[in-house]
């Protein structure tokens, strides 16, 4: 199809539900700092929400030259809503 993939590093902080071992899936120590900033901006921005499906914390390169978005990815197979944010400048 001569479609490139963007290199990605990932941390999974939450599990997806269908691999979780217990409810809340958590997967590492730096769960408390990502839930401290998710209930900020929720609460900031009066956001309700029932569940986290999944939590992950990625670096990604562009290595697709001349073009200015990667590839659409899905998390779910199910309806759900998203949130992204964005740690640079």
């Amino acid at each position: 199809t001569g479609i490139k993939c963007n290199p990605t590093f990932e941390h999974c902080v939450i599990k997806v539900p269908e691999l979780r071992k217990d409810q809340l899936g958590i997967n590492s120590g730096f769960y408390p700092l990502f839930q401290n900033i998710f209930e900020t901006f929720c609460n900031k921005n009066k956001i309700q929400y029932s569940e986290i499906y999944r939590c992950s914390v990625n670096l990604t390169f562009n290595i697709n030259e001349g073009k200015k978005k990667s590839h659409i990815h899905k998390d779910h197979p199910y309806p759900h809503k998203l949130l992204l944010i964005y740690l640079n400048k």
